[in-house]
């Protein structure tokens, strides 16, 4: 397997492609995953760094930040980390499990062209 060789596939009314190996949904999500605060204050660091950095998401990419808890969202903008997720583009879009409902904006589950795992825990 070489990227270079990989089939690309044309987005409809856009600008750009996608093919094999390319990130297409970047989620934190799940009341599951969200409920240790170390690993919730882990991804805003990350982000930070990231922001930092200049790095935001590729418009192709569809981010979401779905806490089991609005305790969550509480700490996250008591740290200021709600702040650098935001900046890179993975914006509060609710409470609980919310991705797989919004998955039908990216990917047409009639003719897919492209796989995904979704783990809740």
């Amino acid at each position: 397997y070489k990227k270079d060789h990989a089939a690309r596939v044309p987005v409809a009314g856009k600008d750009h492609d996608i093919g094999d190996g390319d990130v297409v949904i970047a989620a934190i999500t799940s009341c599951t995953n969200t409920s240790n605060p170390s690993v919730l204050i882990a991804a805003g660091l990350v982000a930070r760094k990231a922001r930092e950095k200049g790095l935001t998401r590729k418009p192709w990419v569809k981010t979401s930040l779905a806490p089991g808890s609005q305790v969550v969202t509480d700490y996250l903008n008591k740290t200021g980390l709600s702040a650098d997720l935001d900046a890179i583009g993975i914006n509060l879009v609710g409470y609980g499990y919310e991705n797989v409902w919004e998955l039908g904006d990216v990917v047409n589950f009639d003719d897919p062209k492209v796989g995904w795992i979704a783990s809740p825990a």
